[in-house]
């Protein structure tokens, strides 16, 4: 088996991967790019699988695949395989630095026509960010030691299929997302500790403001009915006559007496 050079590349991918350019081979490869569909399974907290889809991208439009989580990515070119080749891939080395690993096998068969899922795990710590049209895969070619009649038939990938989605739509708990749900958990905690807390100091603060206000009542009525006992009873003011004019108010009885009562006081 042998390995197409670079040489070998221009003169006979011309015709093998649309579209073509020549600027894309490098050290005997063929750099494909992000498409426009991109499938990403279900992440974050309240993260609905049946309700999750493919993203459709606009020209250059970016998107993120989360740490720990699993994304299809169509391929902006369409390839064809010879009768007398294999073809290999792999993803781009600095992507692979960042943790984005390829799942979905490593070779293309005969007789392949259209475009490539390439189905990634992101295996690193951070979100790996792409855009469409920027580059994914390196693909080589190499000869078998022949033509072969057992050749891939038909035109491949030319959309995600919903079938493939529903494949693996459900929710991946990677240990990044994990600790993100524990630490909305503690949050949720802490904000319920301290609502209980200030619910508690307000119910204190206002019974003992009831219990002031009640107090403070209480004492006034008391201290009302200790001026109330004070006062003489209405039988004993009746004995206080008003003075004569130019008289001042003794709180004696009045010298008073009728005649009668003099008169036989000198008898």
């Amino acid at each position: 088996m042998a390995f197409w050079r670079s040489e070998t590349m221009r003169e006979r991918l011309k015709g093998l991967i649309e579209p073509f350019d020549a600027n894309k081979i490098e050290q005997a490869a063929y750099t494909l790019s992000v498409g426009r569909e991109v499938y990403i399974t279900p992440h974050g907290m309240h993260a609905d699988p049946e309700r999750n889809s493919k993203l459709q991208l606009r020209s250059e439009e970016g998107f993120s695949i989360p740490s720990g989580q699993f994304s299809f990515v169509l391929t902006k070119e369409s390839v064809e395989i010879p009768d007398d080749a294999i073809g290999w891939i792999s993803v781009r080395t600095p992507l692979k630095f960042q943790g984005l690993v390829n799942i979905s096998g490593f070779h293309v068969d005969p007789g392949y026509k259209g475009q490539l899922i390439v189905s990634m795990f992101n295996a690193g710590p951070s979100p790996v960010t792409l855009a469409e049209g920027d580059g994914l895969l390196k693909i080589w070619y190499a000869d078998l030691d022949g033509p072969t009649k057992d050749l891939k038939t038909g035109i491949h990938n030319q959309t995600i299929s919903s079938t493939l989605i529903s494949q693996v739509s459900g929710q991946l708990h990677s240990l990044q997302s994990l600790s993100r749900e524990i630490d909305y958990l503690k949050w949720q905690q802490t904000f319920i500790k301290w609502t209980i807390g200030i619910t508690a100091t307000v119910i204190v603060a206002v019974f003992a403001a009831a219990l002031a206000i009640l107090t403070s009542i209480g004492s006034l009525n008391g201290h009302q009915s200790n001026l109330n006992e004070g006062e003489p009873p209405a039988s004993e003011q009746s004995n206080f006559a008003p003075t004569s004019r130019g008289s001042t108010i003794t709180g004696e009885p009045s010298s008073q007496v009728k005649p009668e009562t003099v008169g036989e006081q000198t008898k």
